[in-house]
């Protein structure tokens, strides 16, 4: 299969819509609240809403193709190499939409940042700022002074801000496990507990946009905390032990407080889609 080319799955599944992350979301919102509802009754409900109409069908068999478990195994290779290979230049998607650009491979961060940074208008930016005040576990003051310093040019200051709240929320997601609640990572540790939270959720019949997010928000984690190597080589993508230890010797872009933007927004997606899954979705969240 041309790497540089769409998936392509089976006849019977579609492709991965722009109006998924909304479902994604909103259905995050309703299985944290009526989880064990939903387990006694989900197969009661299925079987009726099958008997009620073909329309109910036809939606029946939408969720059930956006699955894991409806792509073959080469498919999800491929989708996941593309997915972190946009990681690790530091891209996640836009809220709003699963962008085009990650159909193929990036040969280089240049070409990533150039196909990338049209999209992101000063619409989508302000769609992205709702976004992320949408959610709870966000700190108003924190976000809001952060994007304020981007408006001012004063990147530097914004990528500070944004670096520490990614950290907030991957300390607070740990609170969710019982085995990390009390010794809770900064860092590197926290991502890799962010990891293993993610794969305690894993199901073959997860929603496929999930999956493919969390390869990607990893990857892109990764990339922007590699280790420091004692500070001799600072790299290309914006790294989070340069700019925090006032080690970077480059001047901080706006597109890498976009690409910030992107990650906190993301970050935060999986962290309260963690929330709603077995085995935390009947824990609560700690400061």
């Amino acid at each position: 299969m041309d790497s540089n080319s769409p998936i392509q799955p089976e006849n019977k599944q579609p492709t991965l819509s722009e109006d998924f992350y909304d479902i994604a979301k909103g259905m995050i919102s309703a299985i944290t609240a009526f989880r064990k509802t939903l387990d006694e009754w989900t197969p009661t409900i299925q079987n009726a809403l099958s008997n009620i109409s073909k329309v109910a069908s036809v939606l029946l068999e939408s969720i059930q193709q956006m699955q894991l478990s409806s792509y073959t195994q080469e498919e999800l290779d491929e989708l996941k190499s593309r997915y972190i290979s946009w990681g690790t230049y530091g891209w996640t998607p836009h809220p709003l939409s699963l962008n085009d650009e990650f159909q193929i491979f990036p040969d280089s961060m240049q070409q990533a940042d150039s196909l990338m940074s049209p999209l992101l208008t000063e619409e989508a930016i302000s769609e992205l700022y709702k976004a992320i005040l949408d959610y709870s576990d966000t700190v108003p003051q924190d976000f809001e002074e952060a994007f304020y310093e981007y408006s001012s040019g004063k990147y530097r200051i914004c990528a500070l801000i944004l670096f520490s709240l990614i950290e907030r929320t991957l300390i607070m997601t740990q609170s969710l496990d019982a085995t990390m609640r009390e010794n809770r990572r900064v860092s590197c540790g926290g991502i890799k507990n962010f990891g293993k939270q993610i794969n305690n959720t894993r199901t073959e019949n997860m929603f496929i946009y999930a999956w493919i997010l969390e390869e990607n928000v990893i990857a892109c984690l990764q990339a922007m905390y590699q280790n420091s190597a004692n500070f001799q080589v600072e790299p290309p993508l914006i790294n989070r032990h340069f700019i925090e230890h006032g080690m970077s010797n480059r001047e901080t872009t706006r597109v890498e407080c976009l690409k910030l933007f992107l990650l906190y927004h993301n970050v935060l997606f999986l962290s309260q889609w963690i929330e709603s899954q077995p085995p935390y979705f009947h824990q609560i969240k700690e400061v």
